[in-house]
């Protein structure tokens, strides 16, 4: 089955996407995906077009390499693109959101991963599947895009398509009573739902748009391209690493290597100029949807909220970096503060937030001390993820 037609959406006029809620352009039929189902369904906007994609680590989105036609890997968008995930409506304004600092795109597929400027907190990712699509299979398929009346939901929406053949890099799929994928639907989950949970077998590329508002198109079919077994090409890339930098300085939190990155490391953490050095990169280890450990990418030792008597004893408001060892006192909560790509970083075990010392008061100058201390809002306390 040829299925030509791109599925990125587009804007007819900005005065219809004004009236319609949104700049962006789901199936043409199903029924609202309903709250709380699928939280991880990420839409994606520019100023003029919008496609769909899925939470599948708190920092990255995949979605529809087509959705990036004038953009190479490993590069940032070069229009401002904006992604919000999280029972999104654009109606009320729900939903979390975040700038796009980064494209990967798969060599073969019509599939991209997009590095998140902020975190996405509070929402479980999708898992990738491992199984392959298999003709006659009932999938579930899930976007943001048009429907037979609507240029723009403000809530995606989901129908059941089957398998018709599978290809080594795409399926090609049917759906019920004359769904079709539409345009802004580009990046869309294909779902498999298995003892309740749903793993992600495909996104949503291209479609004759069958039934889709504004299409005259009596030929109906959708494609979706694989990602069961592209496990190992995610991870490559959503587990790299970040820095960290102060709100407030500009300064990175840094292990200090007082020789050199080929010296011997320290213990010590602190806030300095910021080098690119792998002692001032961090890994992100998630363990919830809100909680990592911070693993210096150099050393391989963990941000560490230091408890001498162990956990059950006093905290101190020492910081430094230790070797990993599973306790709550290097976990931390990751709390977006809703001011761009600034986040806090909380300690699981005392609540206390990372914080870089001005004991003079923020207008005074800052020390190079990182430390844990009771939260408080100040800027000194927030750090940009980069």
């Amino acid at each position: 089955m040829k299925v030509a037609r791109t599925l990125v959406g587009a804007a007819a006029v900005v005065l219809a996407a004004f009236q319609l809620g949104g700049l962006a352009v789901a199936v043409s039929g199903g029924t609202e995906v309903p709250r709380g189902t699928h939280p991880f369904l990420a839409k994606i906007t520019t100023e003029t077009a919008g496609c769909t994609g899925a939470l599948v680590s708190p920092h990255w989105v995949i979605t529809a390499a087509s959705c990036f036609p004038g953009n190479a890997s490993g590069t940032a968008p070069s229009t401002p693109h904006e992604v919000v995930v999280g029972d999104v409506d654009s109606g009320t304004g729900a939903g979390q959101a975040s700038g796009i600092v980064k494209l990967v795109k798969h060599p073969d597929r019509d599939v991209a991963l997009v590095k998140l400027e902020v975190p996405i907190t509070g929402v479980s990712p999708v898992a990738l599947a491992t199984q392959p699509a298999t003709a006659g299979e009932s999938l579930q398929v899930t976007g943001f895009g048009r429907t037979a009346t609507v240029w723009a939901p403000n809530r995606p929406r989901s129908a059941p398509f089957s398998v018709e053949a599978v290809s080594p890099n795409t399926l090609s799929l049917i759906g019920a009573n004359s769904v079709d994928t539409c345009k802004g639907d580009a990046g869309g989950p294909v779902l498999r739902q298995s003892a309740g949970q749903a793993s992600l077998v495909a996104v949503s590329s291209t479609s004759w748009q069958h039934g889709c508002l504004d299409v005259d198109e009596s030929r109906q079919g959708s494609t979706g391209a694989r990602v069961d077994g592209l496990a190992d090409w995610a991870a490559e890339h959503t587990g790299e690493s970040s820095g960290l930098r102060n709100d407030l300085s500009g300064w990175c939190l840094d292990q200090e290597y007082p020789q050199g990155p080929g010296g011997t490391a320290t213990n010590k953490v602190g806030a300095w100029d910021c080098n690119s050095g792998p002692n001032q990169q961090w890994h992100w280890q998630w363990l919830s949807p809100d909680k990592a450990r911070l693993v210096n990418t150099h050393s391989g030792w963990c941000l560490d909220q230091e408890y001498p008597q162990g956990p059950g004893g006093t905290a101190t408001n020492k910081v430094g970096a230790w070797s990993c060892n599973g306790g709550a006192n290097q976990e931390w909560r990751i709390a977006p503060t809703g001011s761009d790509k600034r986040v806090r970083l909380i300690n699981a075990l005392s609540g206390w937030c990372l914080d870089q010392e001005y004991p003079q008061g923020a207008d005074k100058p800052g020390t190079r001390i990182v430390a844990s201390w009771e939260c408080n809002g100040g800027r000194n306390q927030q750090w940009l993820v980069f």
